[in-house]
């Protein structure tokens, strides 16, 4: 259930990003400066790598906490549970930036510049 749906949030991360580079391509093909898209561009796609590399720390946070309650050892577990809880809020808190950045500074930016048209 968790993987499908981190699959599903990347393919839609990794659509939007294809799409806005189709428009900020059309954009300079009609001599539109895109310069601010372009920085908003780059930093949804650094924010999407780092969503990426939290949820790879996760898994291997998620599979140390099975081999220490495998192994009985509840210091251990308890401590790679606490540091899986905390990557995880990472993880929401990153995934809530790059929702917010998508809707209030690449939407709008992509809205003044098709008005310029």
């Amino acid at each position: 259930y968790y993987t499908q749906n981190q699959e599903r949030l990347n393919n839609r991360y990794e659509t939007i990003a294809k799409n806005v580079d189709k428009a900020i391509n059309k954009l300079e093909g009609a001599g539109v400066d895109v310069t601010e898209l372009k920085q908003i561009q780059s930093e949804f796609k650094q924010q999407i790598q780092e969503l990426v590399q939290q949820k790879n720390q996760l898994v291997v946070s998620m599979q140390n906490m099975r081999g220490a309650a495998c192994d009985e050892d509840l210091g251990q577990f308890k401590g790679d549970l606490s540091e899986a809880k905390t990557q995880l809020q990472e993880m929401r808190d990153t995934a809530k930036s790059i929702n917010q950045l998508v809707r209030d500074e690449l939407v709008a930016e992509l809205e003044a510049l098709r008005d310029t048209l």
